[in-house]
């Protein structure tokens, strides 16, 4: 219609100046100008969403659902009413894909808004079976909702009931009594079956279910060997998370990245059992540099566990070296630590001497494992120093002495700290805090 009106415009002015042209060459032009163009055609600005009472009938109030354009010129174009049935519609949530989740107050039933259409949501998926169920009626079933850009998580206190996604699927969560979340990320959540031998699933938005396997001796999907999982550490500013669990027998690790993909990090290479890499977990600690992960985890027989993992996640290669790393004579989170380069540090009995030293290492760009012994100038022992990582190095403390060490130095550097720091430090590694500074 634009383009229409502009050539109308045109043909008008031509016809104007063609006719005001004289007769018998004495004519003059006409000093009439031309009619100004008409203004643009009004542009969409945004898009609102109404819920209205559109009349009163039995057995109560019928609510329209209207969506609305508004336009560059002030005006809003109404669309026809979308709710068709006699629901009394109320809002529940807003995904970030902006599609809307919606409830009849009536019946209790979910609708999913999304592109215009309301759609009643009444199957849901049994995660530990895969078998559709009727979820019609849930909405209010819940005290308590936690709300997610992508998820809303339903729970009743004592367990977690239902697990609704950004496009309306639903996975119903109540099956042992005991379903609890693990960690709530911006794209995935797990959550555990809170059972003895836990199963842990993780849900993507797109409400992909995924069982993970924490023993591969079977080659089948295993549960965790006799406890449940638990979250380890998290990459700062990130979804990315190291996955462990709390048994004393040995179960897999495993790092989730911010899609909710998954990567089984294992130190076994004994096929009669399987990857069965740690048990008796007491810390674990990722750090992302690049596009590599890199893990430490240390159990409470003074093992730490160091791992490379080449990313991205879904397509990811893992490297360790061949045996633990013996750690100091009780590993605690503050024993051992990654800088932001991934290099590890940990308090070992590297010296030959037998006193408890910092021991350096790294899985290099060969992704060969190299380590280092690294004495004090007075060569003290550290059992029972503790760590705070930076981006290059890490800042140890008995809580009275100080240590700094740069990776590659010859030593650590006595350092004497302003009372005001020497708190600060000490706060950090009360708090377990495996954040680096700069």
């Amino acid at each position: 219609m634009k383009k229409k009106a502009f050539l109308a415009s045109a043909i008008l002015a031509t016809s104007v100046a063609l006719s005001s042209c004289g007769g018998g060459g004495g004519g003059t032009s006409s000093t009439t100008p031309p009619p100004p163009p008409p203004p643009p055609a009004a542009t969409d600005v945004a898009k609102v969403l109404v819920l209205a009472q559109k009349g009163f009938t039995s057995p109560g109030a019928l609510i329209g659902l209207f969506e609305g354009t508004v336009k560059s010129d002030g005006t809003v174009v109404w669309s026809s009413d979308l709710n068709s049935g006699d629901n009394d519609l109320d809002y529940y949530h807003e995904f970030s894909n902006n599609n809307l989740l919606l409830y009849d107050t009536g019946t209790n039933e979910f609708y999913l808004y999304s592109n215009q259409t309301l759609t009643p949501i009444t199957q849901g998926v049994d995660y530990s079976t895969g078998n559709n169920v009727n979820v019609a009626g849930i909405a209010m079933a819940s005290n308590y909702n936690i709300f997610l850009p992508n998820f809303v998580i339903k729970d009743n206190g004592m367990r977690i009931d239902y697990i609704i996604t950004q496009n309306g699927k639903v996975i119903e969560a109540g099956v042992t009594g005991a379903e609890h979340l693990i960690y709530a990320g911006e794209n995935y959540v797990v959550f555990g079956d809170g059972t003895a031998n836990e199963r842990v699933f993780i849900v993507k938005k797109d409400g992909t279910i995924k069982e993970l396997d924490w023993d591969d001796a079977t080659k089948a999907v295993d549960p965790i060997n006799v406890g449940g999982a638990i979250v380890l550490d998290r990459v700062e500013g990130t979804d990315t998370i190291l996955l462990g669990h709390n048994s004393t027998n040995a179960n897999a690790l495993f790092v989730i990245d911010d899609n909710g993909d998954v990567v089984r990090i294992t130190n076994s290479t004994n096929a009669a059992t399987g990857d069965d890499p740690m048990s008796n977990i007491v810390a674990g600690k990722i750090v992302k540099n690049g596009n590599n992960f890199f893990v430490a985890v240390g159990d409470n027989a003074n093992n730490i566990e160091y791992f490379k993992v080449i990313g991205p996640v879904a397509s990811s290669v893992v490297f360790t070296p061949t045996s633990p790393i013996s750690g100091d004579a009780t590993v605690t989170s503050g024993s051992f630590s990654l800088d932001g380069n991934g290099h590890l540090y940990l308090i070992s009995d590297c010296d030959i001497d037998g006193k408890y030293e910092l021991l350096e290492g790294f899985i290099d760009s060969s992704n060969i494992f190299n380590s280092a012994c690294k004495n004090t100038a007075a060569n003290d022992a550290l059992t029972g120093y503790v760590m705070l990582s930076f981006s290059n190095g890490v800042l140890m403390s008995d809580g009275a002495n100080f240590f700094h060490y740069i990776y590659g130095s010859s030593q650590p550097t006595n350092v004497a700290l302003n009372p005001n720091v020497i708190n600060a430090v000490n706060y950090c590694n009360n708090v377990n805090n495996t954040t680096y500074l700069e």
